[in-house]
């Protein structure tokens, strides 16, 4: 039977185990209170024991510690490293450079592919929702709402806000990356529209993983705004989110293990299963 030892995470990596203990064998380390699963104690416990490690998505936030929200110390990467086998097929939320470098050796696996990153638009997309939901008193049906970015988590996004009942506006860098999207129903503005459309709504939801925006930008332009905000870098240049007081502005990040765990953590253990 395989061995699966999966590494901190958040909730969703704790539902991954509890799928992949259906049929095989599965220990979970550093991801909090686990109730009647396999728990590793410590590092040197499972040295060298397992033949599939699963890391979480994502693997790391600043490149010194394995992400472990639910966890009451830091995972050292490089404590991490002794413990693992040469030999052990490794899947990682987003394969890079900094993981083919630690793992020289090992045979390493992207499980947040093309395929994945498709079907977890749904989750996050509702999660969005109930964001907006629980930050805004009024109804989402009839609200006037802004969406920058023209991807598939935006496309997910405009269409549940529509079948909702909401006027949704796209803001992309440009018509073509706009009429990837397919929707008729939403509105279009461009990106150096910004400043003169904002005060037109009072949601307004990023998903564009770069910063393309200045705290200066908002300084006179929000009026009882919530700002939601999905990629992982923040909108906003050097992190400057604006001083504003009607300003509602929420960083949301990993919404799906935030608000839906159990289905994002076995989409995640379905992937990997493939790759078996």
């Amino acid at each position: 039977m395989k061995k699966f030892l999966i590494i901190g995470g958040d909730n969703r990596l704790i539902h991954v185990a509890n799928y992949l203990s259906e049929n095989y064998e599965c220990s979970i380390f550093g991801a909090g209170q686990v109730g009647l699963l396999n728990k590793a104690e410590n590092l040197n416990e499972f040295k060298g024991d397992y033949e599939n490690i699963i890391l979480p998505l994502p693997a790391t936030r600043e490149n010194e510690s394995i992400f472990a929200p639910n966890h009451n110390y830091k995972i050292l990467i490089n404590d991490l490293l002794p413990n693992i086998s040469k030999e052990a097929t490794i899947y990682i939320g987003i394969v890079n450079e900094f993981w083919r470098s630690k793992f020289p050796n090992n045979v390493l696996i992207d499980y947040y592919d093309e395929g994945l990153a498709i079907k977890n638009t749904i989750p996050t997309a509702e999660g969005v929702v109930r964001l907006i939901m629980q930050n805004k008193q009024e109804t989402i049906f009839g609200m006037d709402i802004l969406v920058l970015g023209a991807g598939r988590t935006s496309k997910a996004i405009c269409k549940l806000l529509l079948s909702l009942g909401a006027k949704v506006t796209v803001m992309a860098r440009n018509a073509e990356e706009f009429l990837n999207l397919k929707i008729s129903e939403v509105k279009y503005s461009e990106l150096h529209d910004f400043q003169t459309i904002l005060p037109n709504f009072n949601t307004v939801v990023n998903t564009i993983p770069t910063p393309i925006f200045n705290a200066h930008q908002f300084k006179s332009n929000v009026k009882n705004t919530l700002f939601v905000d999905i990629s992982t870098c923040g909108v906003f240049e050097n992190n400057d989110v604006p001083s504003v007081c009607d300003l509602n502005y929420i960083h949301a990040l990993g919404i799906p293990g935030k608000y839906t765990p159990i289905t994002a953590g076995r989409l995640i253990a379905e992937n990997i299963l493939k790759y078996l």
